[in-house]
């Protein structure tokens, strides 16, 4: 970079002036390569966040349609489990209501086996008395029978 045409006053300085003005020039020249460089790195670094994040973007969506699906299978399975536990909850209530016919049942069953097991000892009571009222006819036809000859 060539220097600035002279002017009366800058034509004056002296050889130390225009050398601190000289390293002055240089250290902004430095300064401004630096910071092209690291604009150019901040530049490069920021490209590669954008790529990490249009991944992690990919990423999310991903993840946001296999929660959706999960959701959706479980929804499913949550109707089907609601499903079987109704299907289950009906077949108790028939199975409830039959087996209270069946102890109805039985408590009936049990009443005419009652009646029968009273009707038995009846009959047999009956037998028994005509047994004994047999016997004593029998008796009485042989003592008359035994009392004739």
């Amino acid at each position: 970079m060539e220097p600035p045409p002279a002017t009366p006053y800058i034509g004056r300085m002296d050889d130390e002036t225009r050398a601190a003005f000289a390293r002055i020039d240089r250290w902004f020249e430095l300064s401004q390569e630096q910071f092209i460089s690291f604009r150019e790195e901040v530049r490069g670094e920021l490209g590669e966040l954008r790529g990490e994040l249009g991944e992690l973007r990919g990423t999310v969506d991903a993840l946001g349609s296999r929660m959706d699906r999960l959701e959706l299978e479980m929804r499913e399975r949550f109707i089907s489990v609601d499903d079987q536990l109704r299907a289950a909850r009906a077949s108790d209530a028939l199975l409830l209501e039959r087996l209270t016919e069946v102890r109805d049942q039985s408590a009936r069953q049990g009443e005419r086996l009652d009646r029968v097991e009273t009707g038995i000892a009846d009959i047999t009571t009956r037998v028994d008395s005509l047994a004994d009222e047999m016997r004593q006819r029998f008796r009485v036809v042989n003592e008359r029978l035994g009392s004739a000859a």
